[in-house]
């Protein structure tokens, strides 16, 4: 088994409203996770999100709204440990996702503060 690890590129820092981070293409994973991390003063909730039909392409991809082309449907895994008004971090472990891409969304309800952590995945080669 190797694994593989890419920070997460968020579409903006953590505040009222919906943030992303880039799409990640599934193709080699046999499993993943996300591991991100905030400071400040956040608090909302993490919900990761699947697609087998979301454009790769450079032409097709709008880094500032990745949601903007394919079709996504919350994966409804469970997350516990979401930003509750302090610095903090989270594990969301995501097991046999049979899907192509993958994103993060954080849906912020008050507070504000920056993003980052970590997504990585497990494959065989």
């Amino acid at each position: 088994m190797n694994f593989s690890r890419t920070a997460l590129e968020w579409t903006g820092p953590a505040g009222v409203g919906n943030i992303y981070t880039q799409p990640f293409k599934m193709e080699k994973f046999a499993g993943c996770s996300f591991q991100p991390n905030w400071t400040g003063t956040p608090t909302g909730v993490f919900t990761v999100w699947v697609s087998n039909d979301y454009g790769s392409s450079p032409a097709l991809t709008d880094p500032a709204n990745p949601f903007s082309v394919g079709t996504w449907t919350n994966l409804g895994a469970s997350v516990s440990g979401n930003p509750a008004g302090s610095a903090g971090n989270t594990f969301i472990p995501v097991y046999a996702a049979c899907s192509y891409y993958i994103i993060l969304q954080y849906a912020g309800a008050s507070g504000a503060g920056p993003m980052g952590g970590f997504f990585a995945g497990k494959y065989n080669g």
